[in-house]
């Protein structure tokens, strides 16, 4: 089986320094300091760019029994801790959500 079909899920934090905000982030709060970066990857189908544009909307799924609520309710919660939320995604290579939380000094 390969990493595309066995529906594999890797999950990983760091603590990193960020100076400024990622580039398609740029119009956020931000404050430069440590983060702590919590990153989650699927190996699954992955996303196009109109379904990625459109995965912080609420109520949004492209699954019959989907909600639409999982990815804006963390966003929420992100950012009501003055952190980022990123999301990377290509069809067919799977996705990464990247959580940044400051940490205090």
């Amino acid at each position: 089986m390969s990493l595309l079909e066995d529906g594999s899920v890797r999950v990983s934090c760091s603590v990193v320094q960020l100076n400024r905000p990622p580039a398609h982030l740029a119009s956020m709060p931000f404050a430069a300091g440590s983060y702590a970066a919590f990153e989650v990857r699927d190996f699954g189908a992955g996303m196009d760019e109109a379904t990625a544009a459109r995965a912080f909307d609420p109520f949004y799924s492209t699954r019959f029994l989907g909600r639409g609520l999982g990815l804006p309710a963390v966003l929420g919660i992100v950012r009501q801790h003055s952190g980022l939320l990123t999301l990377e995604s290509e069809a067919g290579a799977g996705t990464t959500v990247t959580m940044f939380l400051p940490l205090l000094p």
